[in-house]
Order: C-alpha cells, then structure tokens, then sequence
C-alpha cells in the first residue's frame, strides 16, 4: 500500500466511513491517449489550412510608418552632418541617403511581389493548381 492509500484509509476511519468491497485502495492509473497517425497527405492538408487561415487574419503592411521612421532617422543623419563644419560628413550623409533610397525603393517592390504571390498561391488548393500558380507568377 503507498502512503496515500494509507492517509485516505485513516481519514475514512476518522470519520467512521468503511471502505466498500467495490472502492480500490489503491489509486487508479491513467491511460494514456493513444495519438493515431495520420497520413502525411492529410498532415500536410491541415498544416496548409492553418497557414492559410494565419494568413488572411494578418493585416497589410503599414508603410507609412515605416516611412515615417526612417525619414526621422535620415532627418537626423542630416541635422548632424550640418553642424559638423567639414565636407566629408555631408558626402556621407548623401551616400547613406542614396543606399536608404534604394534600399527602399528595392523593398516596396519586394513586398508588393510576396503579396500578389501570395493571393496566387492562396488561391490554388491542388497541387496542380499550386503548379499552375507558379508557372504563371514565374
């Protein structure tokens, strides 16, 4: 017997309770739950689901905010090449403001292509519609 098979056998002979011939003394087991396996066809099919819904809750992009945030720093690197008296922190101030640019201008059209990839895609629920949407966004 373990020791609480014994501590409830004493709280139940304090209160003047007898054990019935169907009450076990001992404490029960737990049975795990036995996970079935699923195919990997179905798997793949619940897993594509959930990033599709995952997908559509996600709002757009807020590019003003991101414009914001980085004119502010530009702003910045300016005011302080400004004060500085010399040439060489303007020079650098426009060479950082040329590589920003085109950073930018490179991550604009990044974005909007993994967007209009992404409603293809999201739109095609076979694999040959998967192929298919490939085909034509390549």
């Amino acid at each position: 017997m373990t020791l609480i098979s014994l501590q409830r056998l004493r709280k139940d002979a304090r209160r003047g309770r007898r054990l019935r011939v169907s009450e076990s003394t001992r404490p029960s087991r737990i049975v795990p739950k036995v996970k079935k396996k699923q195919s990997t066809q179905q798997a793949q099919r619940d897993l594509q689901k959930l990033t599709r819904d995952q997908a559509q809750d996600r709002p757009p992009v807020n590019m003003s905010k991101i414009y914001w945030r980085v004119g502010l720093l530009l702003a910045v690197v300016w005011a302080i090449s400004l004060i500085i008296p010399s040439m060489w922190p303007k020079v650098t101030a426009l060479v950082v403001t040329l590589i920003v640019a085109g950073a930018g201008i490179w991550f604009v059209r990044f974005t909007k292509k993994s967007q209009e990839l992404g409603s293809i895609v999201r739109g095609a629920d076979s694999e040959e519609g998967r192929k298919r949407a490939a085909r034509d966004a390549g």
